[in-house]
């Protein structure tokens, strides 16, 4: 369970920062927001650099959604299948048990009862 968080947050962090930044850092772009008044050019510092950052990111972070995976494959899924197959064979066991308790309360003996109506307490 805790891999599959982990292999979800990190898909979900690296979706936001894709959409947020995407693999590039332009070195200037427009800004129209204040304390500007009108458009102007701004310059990014050190573009490369930070471009070369979000790249090795990425690269990192793919990784270890892939390691995460691998890790899910190797235990998580034969976990699961082992984990459903002793639910079915208990369910099953369970159901002939109850079978086995429903044939022999129908065989109840009666104990020198009789089947009538009278009780003997009266």
């Amino acid at each position: 369970m805790e891999v599959v968080f982990r292999n979800a947050l990190e898909i979900g962090f690296l979706a936001g920062q894709y959409f947020l930044y995407g693999f590039n850092v332009p070195a200037i772009f427009e800004c129209d927001r204040y304390p500007c008044v009108k458009e102007v050019e701004c310059y990014v510092s050190r573009p490369t650099e930070k471009t070369v950052f979000l790249v090795f990111m990425f690269a990192v972070s793919g990784i270890c959604v892939l390691l995460n995976l691998a890790e899910l494959n190797h235990l998580g899924w034969r976990k699961i299948k082992t984990a459903i197959r002793g639910v079915q064979a208990r369910r099953k066991s369970i159901c002939e048990v109850r079978k086995k308790d429903i044939s022999s309360l129908a065989q109840v003996p009666t104990l020198g009862r009789t089947q009538s109506s009278e009780s003997a307490y009266v």
